[in-house]
């Protein structure tokens, strides 16, 4: 073993907005535990931003790759 120990701790959590599930990746280091990485997953997420704009007339985004 490299000695790398990895922690995930998950929470079920409840917002304002609805719930969601909470995951924090930790690695211990020297006695500490070191956030790797943070993941939240929501079906509050899967609706569009309320300040969000649809192209008009169904036109692409400006922001869209051009056809080659």
């Amino acid at each position: 073993m490299n000695g790398d120990h990895r922690i995930s701790i998950v929470y079920d959590s409840t917002f304002e907005k609805g719930k969601a599930r909470e995951e924090f990746l930790y690695r211990i280091q020297d006695g500490k535990g070191i956030l790797l990485g943070y993941h939240i997953n929501s079906p509050v997420f899967d609706d569009k931003p309320a300040n969000a704009t649809e192209p008009a007339n169904g036109a692409e985004p400006a922001n869209a790759a051009a056809p080659a």
